[in-house]
């Protein structure tokens, strides 16, 4: 990897809407978070602190939950994450998310990472975090691995991934495939795609390769198909490929 900087990211995403509960003056603010690489039996300790403190601060509220490797539904591409409610004075917060590890302690190779929202009276909204830990190396080729934030399609992913000073994922063989599998919940967006719209699949970076794992009927000839998912079919079917449109999901992230 050199000295090539890895960085980690987040974002926030409000959804308002009105309130059947709560107190007059208090709204209820829900929070979830997408860990990546999701280490065995982590959770996530969210503290809201007030306007202007720091993550140290006194804290406003605090809550304790599972943290979700972001696996989403099929169906509209709805994400199941695991989430966490606050009832809070209507104001502005800080919303700090800390990774804890089996024992309870903070997760060092997760940092804290914290987002801004607004709390207003008899409102949900809700907060999603995305916190990226330090990479999983591959023993074989030295590579690192890691995610983008969520995003919005294949082409953002691979702008993000490539801000992040790596590369959308580039699969050589069957075991790397099935390494990526042990650390990253399923569909993924990777470096490969059909620029021209002709089902003529390239990676990237524009080399040929001779390995690929198409799931059984794909790629498909459906319009706009033309970027690849990793990890579109179960498990036993070894993370197999699929051409989609768009998707919001993460991508898998390479650093050489």
């Amino acid at each position: 990897m050199g000295d090539k900087k890895i960085w980690w990211v987040c974002w926030a995403m409000g959804a308002l809407g009105a309130m059947g509960c709560g107190e007059a003056d208090r709204g209820r603010l829900d929070v979830a978070s997408v860990v990546a690489p999701l280490y065995a039996g982590v959770e996530v300790r969210y503290k809201a602190v007030p306007e202007g403190e720091s993550c140290d601060g006194p804290a406003e509220g605090e809550v304790t939950g599972p943290a979700t490797r972001g696996e989403d539904a099929y169906a509209f591409y709805r994400l199941a994450f695991a989430s966490e409610s606050f009832q809070l004075p209507a104001g502005t917060y800080g919303i700090c998310a800390t990774v804890l590890d089996v024992n309870g302690r903070p997760e060092a190779r997760c940092p804290t990472t914290a987002i801004q929202v607004s709390v207003s009276a008899d409102v949900a909204a809700t907060a999603y975090l995305g916190i990226v830990c330090d990479p999983v190396i591959d023993e074989r080729s030295g590579h690192a691995y890691t995610v983008t934030p969520l995003v919005n399609s294949f082409l953002d992913a691979k702008v993000a991934a490539e801000a992040m000073g790596g590369h959308l994922v580039f699969i050589d063989d069957m075991e790397e495939n099935l390494m990526l599998g042990k650390h990253f919940a399923d569909r993924k967006w990777m470096g490969l795609w059909d620029e021209d719209g002709d089902l003529q699949f390239e990676w990237l970076d524009g080399q040929k390769r001779e390995f690929s794992n198409f799931c059984i009927g794909e790629p498909s000839s459906h319009a706009g198909e033309h970027y690849v998912e990793w990890g579109f079919g179960p498990i036993d079917a070894g993370f197999c490929w699929n051409n989609e449109v768009v998707g919001v999901v993460q991508g898998i992230v390479e650093f050489e």
